[in-house]
């Protein structure tokens, strides 16, 4: 993007760890991206960490979003938090 001069405003870390419902420890379900491969190292803001989360995928299958099935669970800050940050940098 950057080659071809279009803005680049942050990433998105999608799909990191799960937290298990039983001991609410972190499940490593997709490894950690190498920085050879990543965004980060080259100074893409990260806009927000959206773990892997079924809550998602349960309210996307009852055709309900997850804002208005959880609004108050810790994915839909998430996402409220991303909405945020997406606009403060369109304002910048």
């Amino acid at each position: 993007f950057r080659e071809s001069n279009v803005p680049v405003l942050g990433g998105i870390e999608n799909m990191g760890p799960l937290s298990c419902p039983h001991c609410h420890e972190d499940v490593e379900v997709f490894p950690a991206v190498r920085d050879s491969r990543a965004i980060w190292p080259t100074g893409v803001e990260k806009l927000v960490e959206l773990p892997f989360d079924p809550t998602l995928a349960q309210s996307a299958e009852h055709n309900r979003p997850l804002l208005v099935a959880d609004p108050q669970g810790a994915q839909a800050t998430r996402f409220r938090r991303l909405g945020e940050a997406v606009a403060a940098a369109l304002a910048s």
